[in-house]
């Protein structure tokens, strides 16, 4: 201790001046060190002109460097040259073209370095300065970046010089053009739905067949075709008469309750809009008339005079009839809930039932599993088995009491009578009732129509379920609750109102239905046409599956019988265990399961058949592919398809920017939405349907015709020019500078290639 303090500042100062020592020493000091005591290996080489020159370490690093730099800054690099398949090959590549670029003596300018900088980081979104540029590029200094971007800049000028030799004249991009271009010839099977309806709707139809036809659709179809109607009602409505209503009738009803002027206020404000507008003034020369709904513009113009004016005054006397209409809906409101009462009261004998049955279906689905146990066990006896069926039917039977109990409570809703109930709470007294909207039924619209309610324009909500309203409902003349006794939510509409239509949707379904029943017929002979033309060729891939089959199961058996025996000396080895243990368990079992799997091996041989048969199905499907073309007449003419030659049209057609509606149907659906991109001669497409056309085609390319001078338009030319312009140059570097390329054009030769060749 004495002598730290004794030496404590010449201590301290020589740490200081270690640590500042070790940490400032580069790597590349530190790699100068490595290297003196570990055997460094030889680097790849280059052949440039007559010299051998090296790839050294740096030229390596540097590519790997400004390959992760692209990948994060892709803005201030050289173009990436550099194809997908050659990508594992960057790091050479970029070696190798910097190598190129310091032999050639290009040299990396200071000021070029820091216009790229600067330029990048008025480009990147989340860089405002190099520090942010460095962060992104995952590099630990600023200096690091300029040192990489002034070796991308190195290799791009290099690049640059290499790309002025490639050749990008228009006589090299015709060449390429007429080199790329094809022209199909096509015969193209189609069937025209819209055809087949033409056809169809020359027959006669009867109404009792379109209604037939109409009744059968589901209810979606029917919506979605638009030949329902607006829902039907029946229902009981039970109303109090604002003109006839006295509060004072219904003192029991009403109490001793008084509605503010704020209550008042807030029902007005709420409801004006639907019960308080001004009558309209009649006018002459077909203007509006009083009650006429106001329309739009009615309200537009009452904006701008001022919306006030629309609205009845809230003065004294309306305020007088509202406090009466308050007091009536309390006063509906009270005998309704009496109503509803009753109502709840009449089923609960039908919910105890169906309580009462659904406790029973609990407890024989649990005797139904506690008899599976063992009826449905492999060892069932006879017994067991009768035990299982006995407790199924009576898990069926109690499954159809609570069935029954759910109809019986449906009964009772619709037979409870809320116009009795209404009427005997109401005690006869004046200005309330009931009105019965009467046997048939009726829209909300006509129901809006009836008298007291009249005129009320609103929307049902009662259903079988909830089949009492528990809003109340209001019109400027009464306030009422509503009971549903009958509806009709899908109503069609009357034949005649939608006959034209119905016809044309009946004759295009069965337009649809014929034409997939001719294409599943037409694909089913031009299949077997072919196939009857390819015996051989199918001979050798039934045969070829068989004995997959055969090789297959026979290796699987031999696994099984291996698999068991080991198993089965695993168990004797243990057959002075305990059964009861675990270990001699598991090994009881595995010997089980294997001789199961023997057991079962028929099953696994059709297993594996099955499995051969879809590869071998494919196969032969296209070996029948290739035979559609000798075929394709025979098997359209039988099912009603047409056949019709086509081309010369270009193999990519879709992409020339030619107008779509200017060829034929069959020409637009094959070009457009088929795949003909890598047809050759004698192969045909699948069947494609074509839902927006209606119809359905099957090409087969007769012939491809290569392309010449006259087929290339200037059209053509010139868009190729302007699409490839940017990309012809770096294409060409693309191709001039993979690892192959170089190898070929400067002789690279990586280390383990040395060693490979002696040298």
């Amino acid at each position: 201790m004495d002598f730290f303090r004794k030496y404590q500042r010449v201590i301290l100062y020589t740490a200081g001046i270690f640590a500042l020592v070790s940490f400032s020493i580069s790597a590349p000091i530190l790699g100068f060190f490595d290297s003196l005591f570990r055997k460094q290996l030889p680097n790849p080489t280059m052949r440039i002109g007559d010299e051998v020159v090296d790839v050294t370490v740096e030229d390596l690093g540097v590519g790997s460097q400004v390959a992760m730099l692209q990948r994060f800054l892709p803005t201030i690099v050289m173009p990436n040259f550099v194809p997908e398949d050659e990508d594992t090959n960057r790091r050479e590549i970029y070696a190798a073209v910097r190598r190129l670029a310091i032999h050639y003596g290009i040299e990396i300018s200071e000021d070029e370095v820091e216009r790229a900088i600067q330029q990048a980081v008025d480009i990147v979104p989340a860089a405002e300065s190099a520090i942010d540029l460095a962060r992104i590029a995952r590099l630990t200094s600023v200096g690091e970046l300029q040192k990489l971007v002034g070796e991308s800049l190195r290799m791009g000028t290099f690049l640059r010089l290499q790309s002025l030799a490639a050749d990008v004249t228009d006589a090299s991009l015709v060449e390429q053009l007429v080199r790329d271009q094809e022209f199909l010839m096509l015969d193209i099977a189609t069937l025209d739905e819209e055809a087949l309806q033409a056809e169809l709707e020359k027959e006669d139809v009867s109404d009792e067949t379109l209604n037939t036809w109409v009744a059968d659709l589901e209810d979606f179809d029917r919506r979605s075709r638009g030949y329902l109607g607006d829902p039907l009602y029946r229902l009981q409505l039970a109303y109090a008469d604002l003109a006839t209503f006295d509060p004072a009738a219904f003192a029991a009803e009403v109490g001793e309750k008084e509605f503010s002027d704020d209550e008042v206020d807030n029902f007005y404000v709420m409801n004006r809009a639907s019960l308080f507008l001004k009558p309209k003034a009649e006018k002459e020369d077909g203007e509006k008339k009083q009650d006429e709904e106001p329309t739009d513009a009615d309200e537009d113009a009452a904006d701008q005079d001022g919306q006030e004016d629309q609205y009845l005054p809230l003065d004294d006397e309306l305020k007088a009839s509202i406090r009466k209409r308050l007091s009536a809906e309390s006063v509906l409101r009270k005998l309704w809930d009496q109503v509803g009462e009753r109502f709840r009261e009449a089923q609960v004998p039908n919910n105890e039932a169906i309580e009462a049955a659904q406790v029973a279906v609990e407890e024989k689905q649990k005797e139904r599993d506690t008899a599976a146990e063992r009826g449905e066990a492999a060892d069932a006896t006879e017994e067991e088995k009768a035990a299982l069926a006995a407790a199924d039917e009576a898990l069926t039977a109690a499954t159809a009491a609570v069935t029954a109990a759910e109809e019986a409570l449906a009964a009772t809703r619709k037979a409870f009578d809320a116009k009795a109930a209404f009427e005997e709470f109401a005690a006869g007294r004046a200005g309330v009732g009931v009105l019965d909207t009467g046997e048939g039924l009726l829209s909300a619209a006509k129901i809006g129509e009836l008298a007291p309610i009249a005129p009320w324009k609103g929307v049902i909500t009662v259903t079988e379920a909830q089949p009492l309203s528990t809003q109340v409902q209001r019109s400027p003349s009464a306030v009422f609750h509503t009971r549903l006794v009958d509806a009709d939510l899908s109503p069609v509409r009357p034949l005649e109102e939608i006959r034209d239509k119905v016809r044309a949707d009946y004759f295009k379904k069965r337009a649809e239905d014929l034409a997939q029943e001719r294409s599943d017929a037409f694909e089913k002979a031009i299949k077997d046409l072919a196939l009857a033309k390819a015996t051989e060729e199918v001979a050798k891939v039934e045969t070829a599956r068989d004995e997959r089959v055969e090789e297959r199961s026979n290796e699987w058996r031999a696994g099984v019988e291996a698999n068991l025996e080991e198993a089965r000396k695993t168990l004797e080895a243990l057959g002075g265990s305990d059964p009861n243990r675990r270990v001699y368990k598991a090994a009881a079992d595995r010997v089980a399961k294997l001789e199961a799997d023997l057991a079962g091996a028929d099953a696994k041989r059709t297993e594996i058949t099955e499995e051969e048969k879809k590869t071998s199905d494919d196969e032969t499907a296209d070996i029948a592919k290739g035979k559609y073309g000798e075929v394709l007449a025979e098997a359209a003419q039988a099912n009603g398809f047409t056949i019709a030659s086509f081309g010369p049209y270009k193999r990519d057609l879709s992409r020339t920017g030619a107008p779509r509606e200017s060829f034929p149907k069959p020409i637009r659906y094959v070009f457009w939405s088929g795949d003909t991109s890598n047809l050759d001669k004698g192969e045909a497409t699948d069947l494609l349907q074509d839902f927006t056309g209606r119809s359905r085609h099957l090409a087969v390319i007769t012939d491809v015709q290569k392309g010449d001078l006259s087929s290339i338009t200037r059209r053509q030319l010139l868009q190729a020019r302007a699409a490839e312009a940017g990309l012809r140059r770096v294409t060409a570097v693309g191709q001039s500078f993979t690892l192959d390329a170089i190898k070929q054009r400067y002789g690279w030769q990586a280390p383990s290639e040395a060693v490979a060749e002696g040298k």
